[in-house]
């Protein structure tokens, strides 16, 4: 069981994280194998659908070859900062990390509690190791796959910033949008709760594999991690509604890092209605409207002529038509005196997949 040193008092070295670009590659994780996120399947298929072959097949070869994003969730927490929102950023400060320490955590050195020393030599001559060289950590990479690796780290690199920035602008940062808020009123609650609660009391109830005994926090994983209380420098905390049901974790030089679990469904429940789409459904929850929305969408008309079609008066008219046109659903056109109102089709064909999109259907 891997043992960390050093450290001093941890009461006040507690953070938690509100990262994009950790969230995003968690719920790559996910995408990876979604059987094991039973609470994200159905969003999982949903992503799979807004991807090209190609796309998918870029996010699948990470998965496949390189332990399902799990070891590359360790590159993002260890690049995640408390301040920054900015996943450009991040694959910035991913390009320029040097090749021992990005190695470091693409190969799950940490995870393994690999001396880093090790990859001087890996790097060096990727074609001298073994499958008693790689040990451990052929339970996860294959030896082909970890050579591979070694003998390519910055096309690797290269293909892995392609492929999250893709997914970032393709899929993630919409979503992005609604788990953010959760997450940090989730950190909000919890820092609530950290006050009047030990910490390590509140690490043994994150997780049901996380317990301690004898001064030291045991998490049961595949290779289970022993930890010295007295050792942790600082606890980093990522909330996370991918993660869910396992303990993720991971222990970087003296820091010790969790992923908080959070209900997935929660996260999506919590989704504000666009204004858009409410100012747009109360333009058509109207029987006079949806009269005017008839009238309009085989002919342009007047106030006038849509008062005496409808026997109504023009002030009336007018308030309707109002409605409609900061709903964006109707635009003007002025011919010589007269003001000429005109359905703008678009938008109100875009109802039907604006509510489905919100009611995730």
């Amino acid at each position: 069981m891997p043992i960390i040193e050093k450290t001093y008092d941890i009461n006040n070295h507690i953070k938690f994280y509100c990262s994009p670009i950790v969230e995003m590659v968690a719920s790559l994780h996910v995408l990876a194998d979604a059987r094991h996120h039973i609470n994200c399947f159905n969003w999982a298929n949903e992503v799979k659908q807004k991807l090209n072959h190609g796309e998918k097949s870029e996010i699948e070869y990470f998965a496949i070859h390189y332990n399902q994003w799990a070891f590359i969730m360790d590159i993002m927490t260890e690049i995640a900062s408390e301040d920054n929102d900015d996943v450009y950023k991040d694959l910035e400060t991913i390009k320029n990390m040097k090749h021992i320490d990005f190695a470091y955590l693409f190969l799950g050195f940490s995870a393994m509690y690999y001396d880093k020393k090790i990859l001087i030599d890996w790097i060096a001559e990727p074609e001298k190791l073994t499958e008693k060289d790689i040990n451990m950590l052929g339970n996860y990479l294959s030896l082909s796959d970890i050579k591979y690796f070694l003998k390519n780290i910055d096309l690797l690199r290269n293909k892995l910033i392609y492929v999250l920035e893709m997914y970032w602008e393709k899929v993630f940062k919409k979503e992005w949008f609604i788990i953010k808020k959760y997450i940090i009123k989730t950190i909000k609650d919890q820092k609530m709760i950290l006050v009047n609660t030990n910490v390590f009391n509140y690490i043994s109830n994150l997780h049901h594999d996380i317990s301690i005994n004898n001064n030291s926090i045991i998490m049961k994983k595949n290779i289970d991690f022993k930890i010295n209380i007295d050792d942790i420098k600082e606890i980093r905390l990522f909330p996370s509604v991918f993660t869910s049901p396992h303990l993720m974790i991971n222990i970087v030089h003296n820091s010790l890092i969790l992923y908080l679990n959070l209900n997935f469904h929660s996260a999506m429940l919590s989704e504000k209605v666009p204004d858009e789409l409410i100012t747009l459904l109360k333009a058509v929850s109207d029987e006079t409207r949806l009269k005017i929305i008839r009238i309009l969408s085989s002919n342009q008309a007047t106030t006038q002529e849509l008062s005496e079609i409808l026997n109504l008066t023009p002030s009336t008219i007018s308030l309707h038509l109002k409605s409609m046109k900061e709903a964006k659903l109707v635009k003007t056109k002025k011919v010589k005196k007269f003001v000429y109102y005109k359905l703008i089709e678009n938008q109100l064909n875009s109802i039907n997949d604006r509510l489905k999109d919100f009611l995730k259907l």
